[in-house]
């Protein structure tokens, strides 16, 4: 009996000990929580987090307001105004498109999400012998943003056998039509027999009698006014527009489009225009078009000769800045032309570049340009007025020859050479009168270039001491003219400037003068004697 009790004693102990050790250690154990959100803290209201330790203790915590989120002066989300005054935003709402929510354009409020794009398929486009083709592609049918780009495929270009392409069945232009010279080279240049005889539609060979065409020569579709279009092949190397008198395309009136066979290394043709393969030159337009303006690509940087010549519906130009050099005739004609203004990069207008553009009445020249080529506005009966920018060093021959309605032009200091008759014709000219001279120049230098004189009837002249050019036919047939004393400001002497002035017997000419024109003297027939000094470096016929 004592035995029995003595052991349940033991085992009573035993218990209290274990119990006293974990509660021991329950008390030592540090909570180390892990929480998770149950409402998020706002700026109006604080948030919660529930928290549970690894031994199985839990706990709930608050979390403070936030700060305000001003947007314009006003909070985001509460509409808390920063003047003090709690007052929620009158909400402008922006309707939700593809990239955006649905969005307060005053306080930045957004509500729900984008719509995202609405995909529609671009189909690809098979290339053809003429014509690139594009790879599939993608774009939004709500903001038409590009998704996937199409990519460019290059023209198949033609496969001719037997003067057919076997791709697209294409016919080449008869031989019959043309002339073929041999070059040293072995290869062939190609003309028409006859520009007056041709098709509406000539397909130029690529080879003849096994040798291959390669040169489009001079004259050879010049004024074809029954040519709309023109095939040029891929083995045409030069075609010969460049030539002062003879270009190869130009005044084909009715020439609409001009194509070009993808594989060619020279030249290529955009929107139906003719351009170097670099697209640095636009080569030819098609002048049988009937827009009345067009937009030179910015890869542009040299108008051909002859390039826009007779174009008969062209109104206004805008050449841009990316074009360094006008060349020979490039608008020469255009009938219906009226305004120019030419870019900031443009140093050199050409020969005849703008001539006979008859009803062209203003053109703006940069002051990039540094001379102004012969007969260059010649015949622009219609222009008024023109300033010649300080950049301009030289005015070629005629430059402004038969100008008829032109009132006013100022020739600026700048200028070292002014070509013979560059005035010529002008009727409406006024001109600054001094001792009956007839002078042209600027504000500072009135009487920079002498033209004429109001009367033949002089028997003396005064020259100003500022006078630099004795323009061509300055004093010509001026009889009763004994006597003159050049100015050593007189540079040179112009063409035919003293011819039959029969009655003068002696001109000095001083050391100023570096060039004297054609029969600058011709005709004087009582000139006993005449110095000419060191200075001079030409002496015309």
């Amino acid at each position: 009996m004592k035995k029995a009790f003595l052991v349940k004693l033991l085992s009573l102990i035993f218990t209290l000990c274990s119990a006293i050790c974990v509660f021991t250690a329950c008390n030592s154990h540090v909570h180390e929580f892990s929480y998770s959100t149950v409402k998020t803290a706002t700026c109006v209201e604080s948030g919660s987090m529930f928290g549970v330790c690894s031994c199985g203790e839990t706990t709930t915590i608050t979390t403070p307001k936030t700060e305000h989120n001003f947007v314009n002066g006003a909070c985001s989300f509460c509409g808390f105004n920063k003047g003090g005054q709690d007052q929620p935003c009158v909400h402008s709402w922006q309707e939700a498109d593809c990239l955006n929510p649905k969005t307060c354009l005053e306080c930045g409020a957004v509500e729900g999400t984008a719509l995202g794009h609405v995909e529609v398929i671009d189909n690809a486009v098979e290339p053809d012998c003429l014509n690139s083709g594009l790879t599939e592609g993608k774009h939004c049918s709500v903001c038409n943003e590009v998704l996937v780009a199409q990519e460019v495929i290059d023209a198949l270009g033609h496969n001719f056998v037997d003067n057919a392409c076997a791709s697209c069945g294409l016919q080449v232009t008869p031989a019959e039509y043309f002339n073929f010279e041999l070059l040293e080279d072995g290869t062939y240049e190609i003309t028409a027999k006859d520009t007056n005889n041709m098709p509406a539609e000539v397909v130029i060979p690529s080879s003849y009698n096994g040798k291959p065409v390669t040169v489009i020569g001079e004259c050879a579709f010049t004024e074809c006014s029954s040519l709309t279009k023109l095939i040029i092949p891929a083995s045409i190397t030069t075609i010969e527009n460049s030539s002062d008198e003879a270009p190869a395309i130009a005044g084909c009136v009715n020439l609409k489009e001009i194509m070009v066979d993808a594989n060619n290394e020279y030249f290529k043709a955009i929107d139906g225009n003719l351009y170097s393969k670099d697209g640095k030159t636009l080569v030819q337009y098609a002048i049988g078009k009937t827009d009345a303006t067009f937009e030179i690509p910015n890869t542009v940087i040299s108008i051909a000769s002859f390039a826009f010549a007779f174009c008969s519906s062209l109104e206004s130009m805008v050449i841009p800045d990316c074009v360094i050099s006008i060349g020979y005739g490039a608008f020469g004609e255009c009938g219906s032309l009226t305004s120019v203004v030419i870019g900031d990069s443009v140093t050199t207008i050409d020969e005849s570049a703008f001539a006979w553009c008859d009803s062209l009445t203003s053109i703006e020249i940069p002051n990039s340009v540094t001379s102004i080529g012969e007969g260059a506005f010649s015949g622009c009966s219609s222009l008024t007025s023109i300033v010649i920018p300080d950049s301009v060093t030289s005015i070629g021959e005629g430059a402004f020859y038969y100008c008829r309605s032109l009132t006013s032009i100022v020739i600026p200091d700048s200028v070292t050479s002014i070509g013979d008759w560059a005035f010529e014709d002008c009727e409406s000219l006024q001109y600054n009168v001094k001792d009956n001279l007839n002078y042209l120049g600027n504000e500072t230098n009135p009487y920079l270039y002498l033209s004429g004189v109001t009367s033949q009837d002089i028997t003396s002249a005064n020259i100003d001491s500022s006078c630099k050019f004795i323009g061509s036919d300055a004093f010509s047939n001026c009889d009763t003219l004994t006597s003159i004393e050049i100015p050593d400001s007189v540079t040179s002497i112009g063409s035919e400037a003293f011819s039959n002035c029969d009655t003068l017997t002696s001109i000095e000419i001083p050391d100023s003068v570096t060039s004297i024109g054609d029969w600058a003297f011709s005709g004087c027939s009582s000139l006993t004697s005449i110095v000419i000094p060191d200075s001079v470096t030409s002496i015309g016929e």
